[in-house]
């Protein structure tokens, strides 16, 4: 819906990951982080999206990457969701 595309981070949601394939169709550049290495191979060998696999929300893996958008299909599991997004890592200010 967005008109200019940029930078999105799927979180969690690869069983979703159509979504994500179906944004990177449109243009954004896609990344992703999956707790699941059975979803994140499915991701990256059938979807074509770069998943990395990260133990719960540790979105470490993400260190230095800022995204304009950030997706989950998750996020009513985090016990602090706030925190999680405001990790650095994502709410760098530009």
């Amino acid at each position: 819906m967005r008109p200019q595309r940029g930078r999105l981070l799927g979180v969690g949601c690869i069983e979703a990951g159509y979504g994500l394939s179906a944004a990177k169709e449109r243009g954004w550049e896609i990344d992703a982080v999956e707790w699941s290495p059975i979803l994140a191979e499915h991701a990256r060998k059938h979807l074509s999206i770069p998943a990395r696999v990260s133990a719960g929300w540790d979105l470490s893996v993400c260190e230095g990457n800022q995204y304009d958008v950030v997706y989950s299909l998750s996020i009513e599991h985090m016990l602090r969701p706030r925190e999680i997004l405001q990790h650095e890592v994502i709410a760098r200010p530009s």
